[in-house]
């Protein structure tokens, strides 16, 4: 696996942990993240990582897919496996 992978792995892993142990309170992380997908730097530094990605967060149960637009992604919910070029369990965050 490729360092710049490996750093994405954990960008995502963190990005989508749901409790920071302030809130009993579940948060999405396709609404955690919907802000985020317009952020040109993050479509630039994931260009090479993913077409459309798969994200199963463990904590909450959530299936997503980011579909990677060139300049910006898209969410939407589900997961169609087919159409995916990386899958990402999202573990518990454990610190």
């Amino acid at each position: 696996m490729k360092t710049s992978n490996i750093l994405s792995a954990s960008i995502l892993t963190h990005l989508s942990s749901s409790n920071l142990g302030f809130s009993q309170e579940k948060i999405l992380a396709g609404e955690k993240w919907e802000k985020l997908t317009k952020q040109k730097f993050l479509a630039d530094f994931f260009k090479d990582f993913f077409v459309n990605l798969g994200v199963e967060v463990v904590e909450t149960g959530e299936k997503i897919t980011v579909l990677h637009k060139g300049d910006h992604f898209e969410i939407v919910q589900g997961i169609n496996e087919k159409r995916l070029t990386t899958c990402f369990p999202s573990a518990p965050k454990t610190f």
